[in-house]
This record gives C-alpha cells, sequence and structure tokens, in this order.
C-alpha cells in the first residue's frame, strides 16, 4: 500500500494508531476482530491472508525457535 509509517495506515483506514503500533512493535498480541479490520484495509479475505505460503512461513519460525 506504500505506507512509510504505520501511523499514516492507522489513520487513513481509522485505526486506532496506538495499537495499531503496538501490533506493529509486537509488544502486544492482535485479537482476531482486529487482524480481521487490518485484513479488510488490504482488501483481502483471510482465506487469502492465511493461503499459499502460510505453511512455508510457519515451517520457518519453527526452524528459528529455540531448542529446550
Amino acid at each position: 500500500l506504500g505506507y512509510s509509517n504505520p501511523d499514516k495506515f492507522a489513520y487513513d483506514y481509522e485505526l486506532n494508531r496506538s495499537q495499531y503500533g503496538k501490533y506493529e512493535a509486537g509488544s502486544t498480541n492482535i485479537t482476531i476482530r482486529s487482524l480481521v479490520n487490518i485484513i479488510n484495509c488490504f482488501g483481502i479475505t483471510i482465506e487469502e491472508f492465511f493461503g499459499e505460503g502460510y505453511g512455508e512461513a510457519d515451517s520457518a519460525i519453527q526452524m528459528k525457535a529455540p531448542v529446550q
């Protein structure tokens, strides 16, 4: 979408800028409702968001997880 910072994106899509910034920073967990709202801003469905390539990203994350 061409945004250089999360504040501008949140403002344009009428999202709570403080909360959206926390999602971007990874300092708070996102709710399903908020995730769906953000996905809708991109004009895609939740199926598309979690569609092709999702399993590959999940595998990469698991590979980087610390071994206990």
